[in-house]
């Protein structure tokens, strides 16, 4: 939600609807654990579909012909498991 936030900043202007639009979900989606509220996959359906349409922003495209997949999280320790 971030990134397709930060598209539509950079292609439409940080005062365009869609932007604005953007942003109020990202702060919902941000502050679920605080309240339970989350956004409607038919709102960020919408943006996403909005953002493939214009493009995203060079930075943001990975077009790497190899991209690295890790296979377990950073700094992760088997003896910690039970706290995740």
């Amino acid at each position: 939600m971030a990134n397709i936030h930060l598209s539509l900043a950079i292609s439409e202007g940080v005062d365009h609807p869609e932007t604005e639009k953007a942003a109020y979900l990202c702060s919902i989606q941000v502050d679920f654990a605080k309240h339970g509220r989350c956004i409607k996959l038919e709102a960020f359906s919408e943006l996403k579909r909005l953002v493939e349409k214009k493009g995203r922003p060079r930075f943001l495209v990975d077009d790497r012909d190899d991209p690295y997949e890790s296979e377990m999280p950073i700094n992760f320790n088997p003896e910690n498991e039970h706290i995740i």
